[in-house]
C-alpha cells in the first residue's frame, strides 16, 4: 500500500542543530545589565594588582626582569594588554587585521595568564606573592561578576526570562563562595599534591640525595601528570563551573565535577561548541574594534584640523604614548630629541594627553 505523501511545513533547526543557540548570545551581550557587571568587573580587576604591586614589586625586580616588569605594567590598567596591540596601531598606518582579530584571545589570556604565571620556574618569593594575590583577587571578582553575568544570558537564553541587574546582583551575593571555591579547589588540590615532590626537590640538595631523587622520580612524574590533568581542565572548564552554578545552583564540588566530565569525556564535543563560539565571538569582537578604532581615529582627525594650526605635528605628539614615568615618544624622532621633547612638556600637557588617552582607552 502506498503511503500518503506529506509536505514538510516546519523544521525544528534548533533540535537538529542544537549549538545554533550561540548566535542568539549577541542581543543579550549587548543589553545594560550584561555591560554594567562586564564594566565593574574590568574596573575592578586592576585594583588588586595595585596592591599586589605595592607590597611586593619594588624598583630591583622591575629592572631584573623586564618581561615581568611589562606584565606588572599591563596589570594596572582595565584595559592595557588587552588594547595595546590596536592603540599602538593607530598611528603608524599598520593593518588593523592583526591586532583586531587577535582580541578574543587577548581576552581569554589576561584572565588565565597570573595563574599560569605562578607556574613558572624560577619565581621567587615576591613575584609569587605578587601573582598569588593579584590571582585570587581576579578570581574574586570574576566570580561575582562572571555568576550574575552568566545567570542573566542563560534565563534569556533557556526561559525567555528577562533577568535584571538587582536579581543578578542578589544571585552573585549567595552564590559568591561557592564560585571562588570551585575555581580555587582545584589549584588547592595541586598545592597539596605538590607536598611529596617538595620533599623528594630537598633530596636534590646533596649528590647523595639526588641519586635517591633519582630512584623515586617516577613519584614525581606520576604525580605530575595528575596535576597536569587537574591544571588542563581547569583552564578549559573554568567558564563551564561558573555556569554550572548559574544554571543549576549546585555546590562547589558538583560544579567541578560536572565540568571537568564534559571536557575530558566528551572532548570533542566541547572544542566543537568552542570553535563556533571563538568563531561566531570573533567576528563580533571585529565589528565592535573597528567600530571602536575607527571612532579614535575619526576623532583625532576632526580635532587635528584645529590643534594643527599652529604646529602641524601637534595632534601626533599629543597622541603619542604615555610611559609611566608620564614621558612620552615620538616615533619619527630621534632619542635625543625624543627626550628633549620630553623634558620640555609642560605638566598640564602631559596631563591633558592621559586624559586624552584614558577616554580613547
Amino acid at each position: 500500500m502506498t503511503e500518503p505523501a506529506t509536505t514538510i511545513k516546519h523544521i525544528d533547526w534548533k533540535n537538529i542543530f542544537p549549538w545554533l543557540i550561540i548566535f542568539r548570545t549577541l542581543p543579550i551581550a549587548v543589553s545594560p545589565s550584561i555591560w554594567i557587571l562586564a564594566l565593574a568587573g574590568v574596573i575592578l580587576t586592576p585594583m588588586g594588582w595595585l596592591i599586589g604591586e605595592t607590597l611586593f614589586v619594588g624598583d630591583s625586580l622591575r629592572l631584573q626582569d623586564s618581561g615581568f616588569n611589562r606584565f606588572v605594567e599591563q596589570s594596572r590598567s582595565p584595559f592595557r594588554g588587552v588594547l595595546d596591540a590596536s592603540t599602538e596601531s593607530l598611528g603608524d598606518g599598520r593593518s588593523l587585521a592583526d591586532p583586531l582579530s587577535s582580541g578574543p584571545g587577548l581576552v581569554f589570556q589576561r584572565l588565565s595568564d597570573p595563574v599560569r604565571r605562578i607556574f613558572d620556574t624560577p619565581l621567587g618569593f615576591l613575584k609569587f606573592g605578587y601573582l598569588l594575590l593579584g590571582g585570587l583577587w581576579t578570581i574574586g571578582i570574576w566570580s561575582f561578576c562572571g555568576c550574575g553575568i552568566a545567570r542573566i544570558c542563560l534565563l534569556r537564553l533557556t526561559q525567555d526570562d528577562s533577568a535584571g541587574l538587582d536579581d543578578a546582583l542578589q544571585f552573585s551575593v549567595s552564590r559568591f563562595s561557592t564560585c571562588v571555591a570551585a575555581i580555587v579547589l582545584p589549584l588547592l588540590g595541586v598545592a597539596v599534591a605538590c607536598v611529596p615532590c617538595f620533599a623528594i626537590g630537598l633530596l636534590l640538595t646533596s649528590d647523595i640525595g639526588t641519586m635517591l631523587g633519582g630512584l623515586l622520580w617516577f613519584f614525581v612524574l606520576a604525580i605530575a601528570a595528575v596535576m597536569a590533568v587537574v591544571l588542563i581542565a581547569l583552564l578549559f572548564g573554568w567558564p563551564l563551573i561558573i555556569c554550572a552554578i548559574s544554571a543549576e545552583n549546585q555546590n562547589a564540588l558538583d560544579a567541578i565535577t560536572r565540568a571537568f566530565a564534559y571536557i575530558l569525556q566528551r572532548p570533542l564535543h566541547a572544542a566543537f561548541y568552542s570553535a563556533v563560539s571563538i568563531l561566531f565571538g570573533g567576528i563580533c569582537w571585529l565589528l565592535v574594534a573597528q567600530v571602536t578604532v575607527t571612532t579614535v581615529q575619526l576623532g583625532s582627525w576632526s580635532a587635528s584640523w584645529g590643534s594643527n594650526v599652529a604646529d602641524a605635528s601637534r595632534m601626533e605628539q599629543i597622541r603619542s604614548p604615555v610611559s609611566a614615568t608620564g614621558e612620552s615618544a615620538s616615533g619619527g624622532m630621534s632619542a635625543d630629541s625624543s627626550a628633549s621633547t620630553q623634558d620640555n612638556q609642560s605638566t598640564a600637557l602631559s596631563i591633558g594627553k592621559r586624559i586624552i588617552h584614558f577616554w580613547n582607552g
